[in-house]
Parts: structure tokens; sequence; C-alpha cells
């Protein structure tokens, strides 16, 4: 998204926007990698002027985060709307990484999990950072638009996203996250590539598929949960002259045909559904890359094409589908599985650990 989560760096692979990722910045598209999408911000009673005292309790948790025997470390945010380094401590971190990524209203297992999910992915893109300088960066571990709320929310902008809520959600945010502060998700004693996104097609899509890196993590598993998820089946469509315009915007060498019907033909597909090669025009492109050109909620797609409608696209599920699906976990807790069955589902044999054992 942009990133779909930031891990396009971890893997050296292109990637959409991120979270990726999430409902938050993924779902608005921004992953994610929905880090506030659509979903998450029609999902949530929006409202203005909050009241200030759940403002002070965050404050004082932030407070009391800094007293704490310095056993985790703050994150360094290039905002990139301002070009300010902001620090953030880590547990204030989680609280507005977990607003932005997942709706509120989510069970407090599916909360759990994303703050383990978004901590982990955090975690390790700090440690590559400080490793590997960018002076791009600035000294910061990462960016991201803050005035758009990408991957974190303060409580400023939560007071205004929540309005009167605020106080209730803020309490319900601080103990999830609170419950699971300090943990993340490992392979073999080490951070993993902690992907995540909104909605799948009815199964995860494994790394190698999608992102061309073998993660014996990332592999694909079942989340039939999803096609119940708002928002799960979509449809796009296009003129031909549209199609054209935006193929050839992303990529002016493209060549077309005079007959609209032999333009796009879908070749192949992986076991989920995303697309892995379609012929469009005389170019052979992946369905990533159809994906942004042409701004689909996701690379699970068909594509029908007739004078009278134009170019159809029917698609499946939100986000790169890699890692685990925001709203599987959503049904997982409905069903009463804990934070660690819902990530232990979806990152094949991954442990949850301590950060500070590491």
């Amino acid at each position: 998204m942009k990133r779909e989560i930031l891990f396009c760096a971890v893997l050296g692979v292109s990637m959409l926007t991120l979270p990726c990722i999430g409902l938050g910045a993924g779902f608005a598209a921004r992953t994610g990698s929905y880090s506030a999408d659509e979903t998450s911000q029609s999902s949530e009673k929006e409202v203005s002027d909050a009241t200030s005292e759940t403002s002070s309790a965050a404050e004082e948790a932030s407070e009391a985060e800094t007293e704490e025997n310095e056993e985790y470390d703050c994150f360094k945010i290039l905002d990139t709307s301002t070009g300010e380094v902001i620090t953030v401590g880590d547990r204030e971190f989680c609280y507005g990484a977990v607003a932005a990524e997942m709706p509120i209203t989510f069970e407090t297992e599916a909360l759990k999990a994303q703050c383990v999910a978004c901590y982990t992915y955090f975690c390790m893109e700090r440690e590559q950072s400080r490793e590997n300088p960018d002076d791009e960066l600035k000294g910061a571990d990462f960016e991201a638009d803050l005035s758009s709320g990408q991957y974190y929310l303060s409580c400023e902008a939560l007071e205004e996203k929540w309005g009167d809520m605020y106080d209730t959600y803020f309490e319900k945010l601080q103990t999830a996250v609170d419950e699971v502060f300090g943990e993340v998700l490992t392979y073999e004693g080490e951070l993993i590539v902690c992907a995540y996104h909104a909605i799948s097609s009815g199964a995860t899509e494994a790394c190698a598929d999608v992102f061309a890196a073998d993660l014996p993590y990332l592999t694909s598993v079942a989340s039939p949960y999803d096609c119940n998820a708002p928002g799960y089946k979509t449809k796009a469509v296009f003129t031909a002259e549209e199609l054209k315009e935006l193929f050839l915007a992303y990529d002016s060498d493209m060549n077309f045909s005079d007959d609209p019907g032999t333009w796009l033909e879908i070749v192949s597909c992986t076991s989920s559904g995303t697309v892995t090669e379609i012929t469009v025009g005389d170019e052979s492109l992946t369905g990533q890359e159809v994906r942004t050109a042409l701004s689909l909620r996701s690379a699970v797609f068909e594509v029908t094409y007739s004078d009278e409608e134009g170019f159809v696209f029917t698609v499946l599920g939100y986000g790169h589908g890699v890692g685990m699906s925001q709203y599987g976990a959503e049904y997982m807790a409905q069903q009463g599985s804990d934070y660690q069955e819902i990530l232990t589902h979806y990152f094949t044999g991954c442990l949850t650990e301590e950060y500070s054992q590491l």
C-alpha cells in the first residue's frame, strides 16, 4: 500500500498500499496492509465533540509506560504530511495502530490478534530501520501520512473519530491492548513478516504466490467466513475507452487492437483465486498490477466484456490476501476462538512470545 503492508522492503518486492493490509489504512486503501477503510468507517458511530476524560486516561497510560522499566522502546514516525518525526511509546502506538487498522466494534479477541500482528510487524520494521538507516526517513523507523490516519491514530484523532463514544471505545481498546501488550509472533525464534488484509476470497494466499517470497508461515489457509463479510463481492465496470486510458496511464507502451473483446484474457490463477497472469493488450501482467491500474479491491477477479455493458470485473475480497484476514479473525472470535487460536490459524507454525525475551 504505497505498500500493502510495509513488508515490501522485507521481501524486496513491489507491493500495493498496505496494511495491506487492513480495515483501517488497508480498507480505505490504502491494506495494510484497511490501515481506516470504508468498512471500518461505516461500522462506527461518527459524532463530533468528544469529552476529555478518557483523553486524560490515555495520557496517564502513556505516562505510565514511560515510567515502566524501559523494557520497551519507542517508535519514531516520519509524518509525510508535515515532514516532522514524532516519537510514540510502544503501548501508545499499539492503541493507535489497532484503532487505525480494525473497527473498534469487532470482538475483543480479534482486536487482541490485531494488536499482536501490528506490534510484530512494526517491531520488525523498527529493527531493520535501525540496523540499516535510510537517510530519507530522517532518523525515523518508518513513514506514514498521519493526517489521513495511516497506520496510527493519535488520541486526538480518536476523539474526533469516535465522538461521544470515545470513552466507551477507548476503554475497550485499552483493555484489549493491555492484555497482550509486548507479545509478538515468531517463527523459529525470529520475528515474522506479519501480513494482514481485510477480507480473503474464502482462503488466504501463500506469500510465494503473491509476492514471490516463500515464507513457510505465510501459507494458504481456509477462511470461509469471509464470504459473509460486507463488501465481500464487488463489481467494477469500465467502458472500453475508460479501460484503455487507465492501462495506458499505468504503462504507456501498451498496444490495443481494434476489438476490445480481445484485450483481456486471464491466463492463470492460484487455487485461492488470485490472478497470477493476465494478458492486457499486447502485454502480460499480474493480477496485482491490474488491481493497481484499475483500483480494484483485490486481485481475485473475473472479467467479462460486451458492447452493451463494457468490461465488468467481479471482485472477491479486499486486500492482497496474504496472512490474517481481519474479517476472518472477527468471525473466529465470534465463534469463541481466542487471539492465539486466531493467530496460529493464519500464521502456520508460529508462536506468541514476549518481545523483550527475543
